[in-house]
């Protein structure tokens, strides 16, 4: 007896530490979502689903499965980050070249202009005590002036162009589509590598709705496919009237609820005006090893 009350401490323990261990991610996840939102938003959220998905239960089996949900959880979230982080790096060195270019040109023209600057004061020092007319030097100097403006403002524009959109491009797509709050087309593509570079077994279920579209239409069939699926599994809108889900499975359990969902997505939409509108559905089952 005093065998099995000291293992069920250790399994409490345990499964105290994994909650614990949960509550930094997430305090992680809402920082990174402040500095990185278009990779901490999707983060949290996991990380949020995590809490209904872990048991943390105090004996063997419970502690093993939920420390295995955790564990692919990070690996598969490790893989989208640094996806994320190479694409940042490729855009920053690209950007950090194209900057460059435009400082060695703008340093070519200084070098130009320096020369010019230096001829003019050579000749003012020749001209020193003479009789020659002052002006003709003035009116040299604000050509100068003049030629140095006119060709300098069109590579600082260039160079604001530039880093305007380096700082777009580091700043990186939204990962949420406004209209149904699930994620868009890019967050779904980076989860599906992820997946896909984990040699995760799973199905992509692209469901194609149609009809009288709009966005209350679009809201409440989001609605719809989000009960239809597990926390695991990945929904996501993928054009203006589709969405996909990745469903981790076998492809045969992934048909079984695409066909049924498929069926939960048809049928009336009420809107706010008292209309009601009736929509279609059809699904499209792909392989894990499916381009998108």
């Amino acid at each position: 007896m005093m065998g099995t009350a000291i293992e069920r401490d250790v399994w409490a323990e345990l499964s105290t530490a994994m909650a614990a261990y949960l509550r930094t991610m997430t305090a992680t996840a809402e920082c990174l979502e402040k500095a990185w939102p278009e990779i901490g938003a999707p983060y949290r959220t996991r990380i949020k689903g995590l809490h209904s998905r872990l048991s943390f239960g105090v004996t063997r089996a419970a502690i093993k499965e939920s420390s295995e949900t955790l564990e692919a959880e990070l690996r598969d979230f490790g893989v989208v980050v640094n996806r994320a982080q190479t694409e940042r790096t490729i855009d920053l060195e690209r950007g950090i070249l194209a900057l460059r270019e435009m400082m060695d040109a703008m340093s070519r023209q200084q070098h130009v202009y320096r020369e010019h600057l230096r001829e003019l004061a050579g000749q003012l020092a020749t001209a020193a005590g003479t009789a020659s007319d002052p002006a003709q030097f003035s009116a040299a100097l604000v050509n100068l002036a003049e030629t140095m403006k006119r060709e300098t403002a069109p590579e600082l524009t260039r160079m604001d162009r530039e880093a305007a959109s380096l700082s777009e491009r580091l700043a990186g797509p939204p990962s949420i589509d406004p209209v149904t709050g699930l994620i868009n087309a890019v967050e779904f593509e980076r989860q599906v590598a992820a997946y896909q570079l984990n040699g995760t077994t799973f199905s992509l279920l692209l469901f194609r709705l149609g009809g009288p579209l709009g966005d209350q239409v679009m809201q409440q069939a989001a609605s719809r496919l989000s009960t239809e699926f597990r926390r695991r599994d990945r929904v996501g809108r993928w054009r203006k009237n589709e969405f996909a889900v990745l469903f981790a499975g076998p492809p045969d359990r992934a048909e079984e609820r695409a066909l049924y969902t498929a069926a939960r997505l048809e049928g009336p939409y009420g809107l706010v005006n008292g209309e009601v509108v009736h929509i279609t559905a059809e699904v499209n089952i792909l392989p894990s090893s499916a381009e998108l």
